[in-house]
């Protein structure tokens, strides 16, 4: 069997409480692979941790706690090369 092209391994995330609320548990720990050329798909309700979880993969927020590597190199803080992002709404032409 191949190596995992994307490994999650007890990943979890948690944000800190603002002024007078709790901290939100907004994601695992979750356990998981995908392998080179297999499809992928994340689904679920709203605020389920489906953005959140593309936010780790990607490299764009760290996680709380685990580890996730992407091609056997651990992702630290910044975006490793061969992951592209879309964003849900647009940021830079709000206008367009």
């Amino acid at each position: 069997m191949p190596p995992a092209h994307v490994a999650l391994r007890g990943v979890s995330k948690r944000f800190p409480a603002s002024a007078g609320g709790q901290a939100v548990h907004a994601l695992g720990p979750i356990d998981f692979s995908i392998r080179q050329g297999e499809f992928f798909a994340v689904v679920g309700p709203s605020g389920c941790g489906k953005s959140t979880l593309l936010e780790l993969i990607a490299g764009l927020t760290p996680a709380t706690e685990g580890q996730i590597e992407f091609e056997g190199r651990a992702i630290a803080s910044e975006i490793p090369d061969g992951i592209g992002v879309v964003f849900q709404e647009d940021a830079c032409f709000p206008w367009l």
